[in-house]
């Protein structure tokens, strides 16, 4: 696990919403009670972190309980025609934007849940992204806000230097017992 902060920000879940908009201002906000009431899904992911070394440890799995994130689009009023990025924005200042084809798939999804218990604080409570496929910095975590773009937006990596595109490579290799 890697983080932006020093310490990790702490929500106070009764004061926290998570707002969806759409390329025209539309949207809807939701509390978290709001967003379990929506059909949920159980997705199997491991995340990678861009920095991860061969054979290193900034790799694990988990399996992540949440609203996909087709389903969420689809009740706060549809994604425009014109979409071509969706950004999750941070409660701790962090954004990063993915392509809405990523966001699309029936895989991707917010997740309030980890391994069948509450999001952990450390791994982004009350929300996080979770997008196969991508390195972990792709999956935001403590989500305040979803926006739906009709252009590209630089994220906080990606005004650091770092890719836009955050396709994890993957990587083999062959090892003989001692």
């Amino acid at each position: 696990r890697v983080a932006i902060d020093i310490f990790d920000p702490s929500v106070d879940v009764s004061s926290w919403s998570l707002q969806v908009t759409g390329v025209n201002g539309s949207g809807k906000t939701y509390s978290l009670t709001e967003l379990q009431s929506l059909p949920e899904t159980i997705e199997y992911n491991t995340f990678e972190c861009v920095s991860n070394s061969i054979n290193g440890n900034l790799i694990s799995n988990a399996k992540w309980g949440g609203v996909k994130l087709t389903d969420l689009f689809s009740d706060a009023g549809g994604v425009p025609q014109n979409a071509q990025n969706v950004v999750f924005y941070s409660v701790d200042g962090y954004s990063v934007a993915i392509p809405i084809s990523r966001a699309m798939m029936s895989d991707s999804l917010v997740a309030y849940e980890m391994n069948g218990v509450s999001l952990p604080q450390k791994h982004g409570y009350p929300l996080r992204a979770v997008i196969p496929g991508l390195y972990g910095m792709m999956s935001a975590k403590w989500v305040r806000k979803i926006q739906i773009f009709d252009s590209s937006y630089m994220g906080y990596w990606q005004t650091r230097g770092w890719s836009s595109v955050g396709t994890v490579q993957t990587v083999a290799f062959l090892t003989i017992p001692g």
